[in-house]
């Protein structure tokens, strides 16, 4: 696949079969079908046109579902409002408001999910507020999470620092942070 990504995130619970419909009433040629294994996601795709691809990705491992789009940039063209009208996504707002969200179920599929957008959410500046709370959120399930992979995804200004003031209060998650304070040093060296 081509970047940039159009991504979005299926709701869910949203059924999947109305990209499967659209799929079969555009005659796209199916051009991937990966069954899920263990460590592994499903992926089937699409060709939509020459240069477009339409992927459907099922994290298995934390419940999201993304349609990812190459060849139509990130914001997207005649496929992704296609994709759109027939498909339940997720808003941003509403990925922002889980992600801040005290519950450590809707925290996590809020950060879950933005970590898939990470193109898409850029530069908006509830990014690393988001980041900032499931950092600190009392559930050191949601904490540990957002060791794992806010590094690996999305290294922002001050979450370095972030870390650091974190370091003496994390005393059951301090390998975590003191592996993502390495890892963002080794970042910054190049």
């Amino acid at each position: 696949m081509s970047t940039p990504y159009w991504r979005r995130i299926l709701r869910a619970g949203a059924p999947a079969a109305a990209l499967h419909e659209l799929a079969a009433s555009q005659d796209w040629q199916q051009i991937a079908d990966e069954p899920r294994r263990h460590h592994h996601s499903r992926r089937l795709g699409w060709k939509a046109t020459e240069d477009v691809e339409v992927h459907l990705l099922e994290f298995f491992t934390h419940g999201q579902r993304a349609v990812v789009l190459a060849g139509e940039g990130p914001e997207g063209g005649p496929v992704a409002a296609s994709l759109e009208a027939a498909l339940d996504f997720r808003t941003l707002d509403e990925i922002y408001a889980d992600t801040t969200s005290d519950d450590p179920r809707a925290a996590l599929s809020g950060f879950y999910a933005l970590t898939e957008l990470t193109s898409l959410v850029g530069d908006d500046p509830r990014t690393s507020d988001a980041y900032l709370h499931v950092l600190q959120h009392k559930e050191m399930v949601v904490r540990a999470a957002a060791l794992r992979l806010t590094g690996a995804y999305r290294a922002w200004p001050g979450l370095k620092d972030a870390l650091i003031a974190r370091r003496s209060l994390e005393l059951d998650l301090a390998e975590l942070v003191d592996e993502m304070i390495e890892y963002l040093e080794e970042e910054e060296s190049g």
